[in-house]
Order: structure tokens, then C-alpha cells, then sequence
């Protein structure tokens, strides 16, 4: 008879846990608002443009055009 009561003092006690875990389940995401996405907005970029001077120990000196995007670079030869 001992043994029939802690039976049912174990079930009530896990029956109870088990209830307590889904209401705070129920809770915590009942109050979970996601954020919102950030929205980045760049300005636009304008356009760089110019003139450089290439001069000294170089094959073709001169003055030329320049916009945003180009580069300059060597071209290696035998490497």
C-alpha cells in the first residue's frame, strides 16, 4: 500500500513538470516578437573622373582619362 502511494506521488509530480514546461513553452512564445530586417540604403555613388599624368622612365607617357572603375596594373613579361 506504501508502495501505490509513492506510484502515485511520482505521477503527480512528473504529471505536474511535464505541464509547468509547456505552459512556459507557451508562454515565452506568445511574447516572442521577431525583429524586423534592417533596410541599409546606400546613396548613389558618383562617378569619379579625371586626368593623370604618366611621366619619367615609363614606355608611353602622357595624360589620360581616368573614371572609377579602371585600374592600373603591370604586365610582366617572362614570369
Amino acid at each position: 500500500m506504501a508502495e501505490t502511494g509513492r506510484n502515485r506521488y511520482w505521477t503527480i509530480a512528473i504529471v505536474s513538470l511535464i505541464v509547468v514546461i509547456i505552459v512556459t513553452v507557451f508562454i515565452i512564445r506568445s511574447r516572442y516578437r521577431p525583429s524586423r530586417p534592417i533596410e541599409i540604403i546606400l546613396p548613389p555613388q558618383q562617378e569619379i573622373q579625371g586626368n593623370i599624368d604618366i611621366s619619367g622612365a615609363v614606355t608611353n607617357p602622357g595624360i589620360y582619362r581616368f573614371s572609377g572603375g579602371d585600374t592600373i596594373g603591370n604586365k610582366l613579361t617572362g614570369a
